[in-house]
């Protein structure tokens, strides 16, 4: 399978330095991708080692190839895992913008209806209820801003840990064709594969006239249990799989659904824009249709992310490689 190379190879957990210039430099100060590498680096050393040693049995060679390959599917895993918990922060952040946005935009409307509300009182065409319930919407319209920008704080300072320089927008993600995705490499996949082969190889290595029977029965038992336990990763990573295919059909629905609705959102404004210039409407009626479509660009954004998240996690559920 083909997949795509993402830009939002970021870092995760426990990071040694700041935050990387760029996020395709992050993943490396990944602690757990650092040692995945690192595991790696030790596997192939092995195997050199092996090969280069004339009196080493075939058996060590096969064992040794065995773990580097369990090494590098664990170095692709660790990159994907990495990249999602990058992914998350930045996406927290993007939506957290056009949340303190949208946030921004009710204030304003609140605030505009207070206005709107006293002058009607002042003239005897607005009770005082009318006025107080007013100002409360505005302060509690206020109060959402607040909120929306220590929000939007926490998810920059969450990114920072990350890369030093936020990104402005996710790059584009084209729909991508899932319905042959089948589970592939996956690191667990290969372990249960390789404790099996294990297995046999010392129930083999029982049948020999120097094992007693009882040693061979424990072969046996150990064999069966490898086997079952291949079987039931198997089961486990197919529904993770359609489970993340599901996701992934999900996402991509919403995210037609939230940019028609944002298309629908910037006519609104553009149509509301005109007929105010023309004194048709007034400034409040406006502002409406700006807050809404302040609204329809969070929603759209946070649909976006969804996307990528879900992109990953179907990369993740088959054991594919970024």
């Amino acid at each position: 399978m083909r997949w795509m190379m993402l830009l939002l190879c970021l870092g995760a957990l426990t990071l040694a330095h700041a935050g990387a210039k760029t996020w395709e430099e992050a993943y490396h100060l990944d602690a757990s991708y650092r040692e995945a590498e690192r595991a790696v680096q030790t596997a192939t050393d092995d195997l050199a080692k092996a090969k280069a040693d004339p009196e080493a049995a075939p058996l060590t060679v096969t064992r040794a190839e065995e773990k580097l390959t369990e090494a590098q599917a664990g170095v692709r895993n660790a990159k994907v895992q990495t990249t999602v918990k990058v992914l998350t922060a930045v996406g927290d952040l993007l939506t957290a913008r056009r949340r303190a946005a949208a946030s921004e935009a009710h204030a304003t409307q609140a605030h505009l209806s207070a206005t709107a509300a006293k002058i009607r009182a002042d003239a005897g065409m607005a009770s005082a209820q009318e006025l107080a319930r007013a100002k409360e919407d505005a302060a509690a319209a206020d109060g959402s801003l607040a909120a929306a920008n220590r929000e939007l704080q926490g998810a920059l300072d969450r990114v920072h840990l990350y890369v030093d320089t936020p990104p402005d927008a996710l790059p584009p993600l084209p729909v991508q064709e899932i319905a042959g995705t089948a589970l592939g490499d996956h690191v667990t996949l290969i372990t249960a594969k390789d404790r099996v082969s294990e297995a046999k190889r010392t129930l083999a290595l029982a049948q020999g006239p120097d094992t007693a029977a009882l040693d061979r029965t424990a072969g046996e038992r150990a064999l069966k249990s490898a086997e079952d336990a291949l079987d039931d990763a198997q089961r486990v990573l197919k529904d993770g799989v359609e489970t993340a295919k599901r996701r992934y059909h999900t996402a991509v629905e919403g995210e037609g659904t939230t940019a028609e609705a944002l298309k629908l959102a910037q006519a609104d404004v553009k149509t509301a824009q005109k007929r105010f210039d023309a004194g048709a409407i007034s400034q409040l009626a406006l502002q409406q249709a700006v807050a809404a479509l302040r609204d329809a660009e969070a929603a759209r954004e946070q649909a976006a992310v969804e996307r990528w998240l879900s992109h990953l996690g179907l990369i993740q559920a088959v054991g594919g490689a970024l």
